[in-house]
Order: structure tokens, then C-alpha cells, then sequence
């Protein structure tokens, strides 16, 4: 596996350039992204993650891979067969779903399993908020479960709720402040509740055409709690205020569908790793918004060698 060729990615076309200028009245993109590398792993990818050390975590097929910045597997998590979701808790131990047997199995930093509990019928994705509680969908039985690290269960935030349904809780991530933001394909839009589980609202995110996101998938936030959405219906990767206000697309539908985004994480040291439903992994690094121009884009190009 090679890196792909390097490319500046933007609101439109991936042409090689720096994109997300001013074009007419348009303002420019918040957010410009730099490919670092890119490699193609065997099936499809159900998740990806950043290690607290700055590895890129892989889970696809029937393995969970940590990974350098080259996207080259350093390791292979054991006792993953059918893999989940992955997360970390504040200590660097690693949380894993295994989704064969319906467990969450809890690793050392450096890969050694602790221990496997039972996490509902068909748990699925995982998330930890800052008091390392650990968050995952149930899309067996339609609910978002909280765990402690020893395995014992906090609560079950059910499938109906005062104001609220889930029909296909698929993918989550906590905001800054710990408030549970939850993809939910079957409805076209993403649920928000607060950090012990209380519903807060509903948000059906459409673009600046009026577009509506048609199946969420993975979703993430900044440091900002800025929304990066996958739509998996148009294969593309949105950007939306926490508020829910279109911000950009920052991964255009592609022609081919080589990527077929699915899912994806934005690290707080500048990075940002979307997965495939075709199994290719992409690692992108952010650029400064106001950087423009050929000179500007070599030197960006000798940074990320560097």
C-alpha cells in the first residue's frame, strides 16, 4: 500500500489546490484540509479513532489496528472479532466493541486486555465523556446504554423517550461540555442529550441549498463542538455549528466513490481521519484557513513531510 498523492481538499473538487478561496460574494471555508496519506484495508471500515499518543485506530473486517501517521498497522488489538466502535479513557486505556460477542472489552495503552463484559443485545459504537463513562448504542435494542470502566451498567437511556425515538441509533460522540450528540440514520437527523441521558432536542441539518443530511452516519466534533456529519447518502463529509447551522461541505461526493465515507474523527492536534465503506482510510491534516497560493502550498507540502 502506497500514500495516495497528496492534495489540498476543500469545498468542491479535489484538483490539486488549495481550495475554500473567496469565490465571488462567497466567503471562504472555515475549515481547508491537507491528505497525508491513505491506505486500503480488507472490508469495509466500521470505525476509526486518535489514540491518546497520536495513532490512528482502525477497526474494519475482523480486526482492530493501530496505526501510524502512514496509516502502517503498528499493532493488532486481541479479542476482536467483528469490531465495534473504539474509545479512550482519560488514564489511555483502550475500550473496544466486539461486536460477535456482544461485549466491551477494556485494554492497557499498549494493547493487553484487562477485561470483556456484556453490553446489551447488540452494542455497537462507543464514545467516553471527561468522567470516563462509557457511552454505547444498542441498535438491537434501540438504545444508548452507560458504563462505568469495571463494567458495571449507569443507566439505559431508552429507545422512547418524553419528546423523542430512536429507530436506528448508529453513531455518537460527546461535545465538550459531555452532552451526547447521536446519529440516527432511519430518522435523517441527529439526537442531542444531555450528559446524564435527558433528551434536549432534535436536529435536522440541511445545507446552504436546502439540502437535507439523508443518512448520518459518523459523526465528531471540534474542540469548537462544530459538527463533522458524514451523509452517507451522498458519500459526502458536512460541517454544521453546534446550533446545527451549515458551516461547508468539506468532502465533496467523489466521482467513482473511491472513499465512500462512513466514518471519521478530528483530533485536537490538527488531524482528521475519515474512513470508507469501501475499507480505504484517509488521513487529512488541517491548514490554516487564510493560507493561499502555489508558494503557500509548497510550504504547507514540506511541513507535512516534515
Amino acid at each position: 500500500d502506497s500514500k495516495a498523492n497528496k492534495q489540498a481538499v476543500g469545498h468542491g473538487e479535489t484538483n490539486g489546490e488549495v481550495l475554500g478561496k473567496k469565490r465571488g460574494r462567497a466567503g471562504a471555508n472555515k475549515y481547508k484540509i491537507w491528505q497525508m496519506s491513505e491506505k486500503k484495508f480488507e472490508g469495509m471500515v466500521w470505525n476509526v479513532e486518535f489514540s491518546p499518543s497520536g495513532d490512528v485506530v482502525v477497526c474494519c473486517g475482523n480486526a482492530t489496528f493501530l496505526c501510524d501517521h502512514d496509516l502502517q498497522v503498528k499493532s493488532t488489538l486481541d479479542n476482536i472479532r467483528t469490531p465495534g466502535g473504539v474509545a479512550f479513557l482519560s488514564d489511555h486505556r483502550i475500550i473496544a466493541i466486539c461486536r460477535f460477542f456482544d461485549t466491551i472489552n477494556v485494554f492497557t495503552s499498549t494493547g493487553a486486555l484487562i477485561r470483556s463484559f456484556s453490553a446489551g443485545t447488540s452494542p455497537t459504537n462507543v464514545t467516553v465523556n471527561s468522567m470516563d463513562e462509557i457511552i454505547v448504542t444498542d441498535i438491537g435494542a434501540k438504545c444508548l446504554r452507560m458504563y462505568r470502566p469495571d463494567g458495571s451498567l449507569i443507566r439505559v437511556i431508552p429507545q422512547e423517550g418524553t419528546n423523542y425515538q430512536m429507530k436506528w441509533p448508529l453513531y455518537l460522540c460527546v461535545t465538550t461540555d459531555d452532552n451526547i450528540i447521536l446519529s440516527d440514520c432511519h430518522q435523517q437527523k441527529v439526537m442531542l442529550f444531555d450528559f446524564k441521558g435527558r433528551y434536549i432536542q432534535d436536529m435536522v441539518l440541511t445545507t446552504c441549498a436546502g439540502n437535507e443530511v439523508l443518512r448520518p452516519h459518523g459523526v465528531c466534533t471540534t474542540v469548537e463542538n462544530d459538527m463533522f456529519v458524514v451523509d452517507n447518502a451522498t458519500d459526502s463529509v458536512e460541517v454544521f455549528s453546534k446550533c446545527g447551522t451549515y458551516i461547508q461541505t468539506i468532502i465533496p461526493p467523489e466521482k467513482g466513490c473511491a472513499l465512500k465515507p462512513k466514518v471519521l474523527r478530528v483530533s485536537e492536534d490538527g488531524y482528521f481521519v475519515v474512513g470508507g465503506m469501501t475499507g480505504i482510510v484517509r488521513l487529512y491534516k488541517f491548514l490554516n484557513p487564510d493560507d493561499e497560493g502555489d508558494d503557500d502550498l509548497i510550504m504547507m507540502k514540506e511541513e507535512v513531510k516534515r
